[in-house]
């Protein structure tokens, strides 16, 4: 199985791990005003760019400022309307970029 550019992918029997949310893992990495549960991490499932899990954030309340080092990351809100902050430093001069969400 190769990739577009002709490089081997991933092969096509790579192992399917299925988390429970009573398998959520509270002991990984915290930032002040949040609270962490992994599900796909390094620890729970070997991955090496990726986690997914459950944060959860009181209303009226920031997070610490904190990277995601060199992970992909996807977020889904489920309820609420934070706000996401990060610097784009894509073009000739970083900006600061700011998502304002809802849940979906």
């Amino acid at each position: 199985h190769d990739t577009p550019q002709g490089r081997p992918s991933a092969p096509l029997h790579t192992r399917l791990h299925h988390i429970r949310a009573d398998s959520l893992d509270g002991d990984t990495a915290q930032t002040g005003g949040m609270r962490r549960f992994a599900a796909i991490s390094g620890r729970t499932t070997g991955s090496e760019k990726l986690w997914m899990g459950q944060t959860h954030v009181a209303p009226s309340t920031s997070s610490s400022d904190h990277h995601h080092g060199a992970s992909e990351t996807a977020i889904h809100v489920v309820s609420g309307h934070p706000e996401f902050v990060f610097i784009d430093d894509s073009g000739e001069e970083p900006q600061e970029v700011r998502l304002r969400t809802s849940p979906g």
